[in-house]
Order: structure tokens, then C-alpha cells, then sequence
């Protein structure tokens, strides 16, 4: 165990130089260095950044009091869940703000924060208690108050890496919808196990039990949920989603006598939170409706490359089958999004 902190220390500035080479690739710290000199620049760098972070979380999770965790991990854990409710639901049809113009890679980073976050209230609410020196009796904690406090931080921890799983799920599931980087994307990830692990080697007391599962089950939950996100067929997801929806859409159409005007309707009492189309990030449904009947779908595309859009007829009713091109607006509001990769000469 001695030489867990110098393993982990090594294998996180590696990761870290790794990462920063691959994503900064034309990146010269000395144009006058050869490429390994800038190489070995890198190297120190990451190292001197992290042991900086090692430093501070260490003096962090020692000091802060447990009040300041619960706090911490509340808010993770919020912005966790509302990470995930960005990924699979139309949060625009709800509030004031374009929620969909949050750029994928802000759950990707929400999560990986979130493992650091959990690491460290798991390490908070397992920390055996210092035994205080008897002239200190009067003033400690109650017994049953600072057991509550440890159940609240180990919930919380576990509560956060749940989350952030099901976050990553989402997240993995996306990415397949444009060009894959599939388990690439484990790198940050994977360096936020590493630094908390490195933290956890240098903290006293010692947790060894709690570091060696923490270093090896979540990398590994990380896998298996990278490997199912993989896995997703994205246009059968968005398939789901549509029968959700008109599923809605017919129990509110049997409690009214007519279809709603628009699918935010829907919501709460048919549908509690309105799902995404599966194939743009960011785009919503084509959707019409009235008392006579409706008609849903979505904008696709032939591949990931290719920019040109067209829309897609889920399902339609009544005397809204026939209608004119359903998707144009939405075609158009995607295309406005990104001109430059869409075009603007529609559909």
C-alpha cells in the first residue's frame, strides 16, 4: 500500500498528458524544442497540476466540515438530474429558456465531477471518528447526530454515482447520433477515478477496502454502461418516444373530445415529462393537432454526415393526414442553428 500514491500518481499524469496531447495536438510549449522535449514539458505540467489538485482536495475533504458536503452533493447531485432531464426530455416546452442550445459536453462534465464528489462523501461518511481527548468529551456531537450525518453523506455518495451512471448512459446512447467516439470518452472520466483515488491513498486514516472499490467498480460500471450506451439504436429509441407520445396523445384526446394544440399539453396528467426525437441533439417534435385528429413526427437524415433534413411522419389522424409538409419549421430552426454545417437552402 505504500506504493499505491506513487502508482496512481504516475498512471494520473499519464492520463492527463495523454488526453491533453490527443485533444491540443498541435500545442508547442517551446517552438525551438524538439517534439519529445515538448513531450517531457507536458509531463511536468500535468504533473505539477496535479499534484496542485491532489493537494487541495486532500486539505478539502480533511477540513470542510460535513455541512459543506451534504451541501456539495446536493448540488451535484441537482445538477446531475438535471443534466439527465436535458438528455431525454423537451425542457424548452417547459420553461422561458433554450435549454436545448446546452452543448451536449455539459453532462459529460457534470458527471465526471460528480465521480469526484461522490468519491469523497463515501470517504466523509465511512472515516472512522477521531477519538477526542477527554477534556474535549463535553463539547463533541451527539452519537446518534453524527451517525445520522455519516448515512446522509454515504446516501448521497451513492445516490451521485447513480445518477451520474444513468447520466453517462444517456449521454453514451447521443453520442452514437453523430460521429462516434464511443469509449474514448471514458478518458475524463476515468482520470476523476484516478485523482480521487489518489486523494484517497493519502488520507488518514486510510481506507483501504473503500479506495480498492472504489478503483475498480466504478471504471468498471463506467465500461459495462459506455457498452450498453453503444449498443442503443437510436432511431428505435425515437420510435419509443413517438408511441409515448401519441399514447398521451389518445388518453388526452378521450378525456377532452379533441387532440391538443400543442404537446406541452400533454403534460403532467398524460405525460409527465415530454420525451426528445432520438436523431439531432437538440431538435423537437413536428407536431399539429385539433379536435379532429393530429399528425407527429420528426426531422432525420440518411447518416450523421449528411446535412440535408427531412421530415418524418410518425403517425397521423383524422383530417390532418393529408396536411402540407409537417417538419419545414423545424427543419428550418436546425438549419438557422448551424448554418454553416445545414445550409439554409432547406427542404
Amino acid at each position: 500500500m505504500k506504493m499505491l500514491p506513487v502508482v496512481l500518481f504516475i498512471l494520473l499524469v499519464l492520463a492527463v498528458t495523454l488526453v491533453f496531447n490527443s485533444t491540443f495536438s498541435d500545442w508547442v510549449w517551446m517552438p525551438d524544442l524538439p517534439a519529445w522535449g515538448n513531450i517531457v514539458v507536458t509531463i511536468l505540467v500535468a504533473a505539477l497540476v496535479c499534484w496542485f489538485l491532489v493537494r487541495i482536495l486532500s486539505n478539502a475533504v480533511q477540513n470542510s466540515r460535513t455541512a459543506a458536503w451534504l451541501g456539495l452533493g446536493l448540488l451535484f447531485l441537482a445538477a446531475q438530474v438535471f443534466a439527465c432531464l436535458l438528455l431525454v426530455t423537451r425542457l424548452d416546452a417547459y420553461f422561458p429558456f433554450a435549454f436545448s442550445e446546452i452543448p451536449l459536453l455539459a453532462p459529460y462534465f457534470v458527471t465526471s465531477g460528480s465521480l469526484v464528489v461522490a468519491a469523497f462523501l463515501l470517504y466523509r461518511g465511512t472515516k472512522p471518528d477521531r477519538q477526542k481527548p477527554l477534556s474535549e468529551v463535553a463539547v463533541q456531537e451527539p452519537v446518534a447526530q453524527a451517525d445520522f450525518a455519516k448515512v446522509g453523506l454515504v446516501t448521497l455518495g451513492i445516490l451521485l454515482l447513480a445518477a451520474a451512471f444513468v447520466t453517462w448512459y444517456w449521454f453514451i446512447a447521443w453520442d452514437t447520433t453523430d460521429d462516434a467516439l464511443e469509449y474514448i470518452w471514458l478518458a475524463i472520466p476515468l482520470i476523476a477515478v484516478l485523482l480521487s483515488g489518489m486523494v484517497f491513498s493519502l488520507l488518514k486514516p486510510r481506507q483501504g477496502l473503500l479506495t480498492a472499490l472504489y478503483l475498480l467498480l466504478v471504471p468498471a460500471v463506467l465500461v459495462m454502461v459506455t457498452w450498453m450506451g453503444v449498443a442503443v439504436d437510436f432511431r428505435a429509441q425515437t420510435d419509443a418516444h413517438a408511441a409515448r407520445v401519441t399514447r398521451a396523445l389518445d388518453a388526452y384526446q378521450a378525456r377532452t373530445g379533441a387532440y391538443p394544440q400543442e404537446l406541452v399539453s400533454l403534460s403532467p396528467r398524460d405525460l409527465f415529462l415530454l420525451p426528445v426525437p432520438f436523431i439531432i441533439y437538440g431538435q423537437d417534435w413536428c407536431y399539429e393537432g385539433g379536435e379532429d385528429g393530429y399528425r407527429l413526427g420528426y426531422v432525420d437524415r440518411s447518416h450523421w454526415s449528411d446535412p440535408n433534413l427531412f421530415g418524418h411522419l410518425y403517425q397521423a389522424s383524422g383530417s390532418h393526414a393529408g396536411a402540407s409538409d409537417l417538419c419545414a419549421d423545424e427543419i428550418r430552426r436546425i438549419q438557422e442553428r448551424d448554418p454553416g454545417y445545414y445550409g439554409l437552402n432547406g427542404n
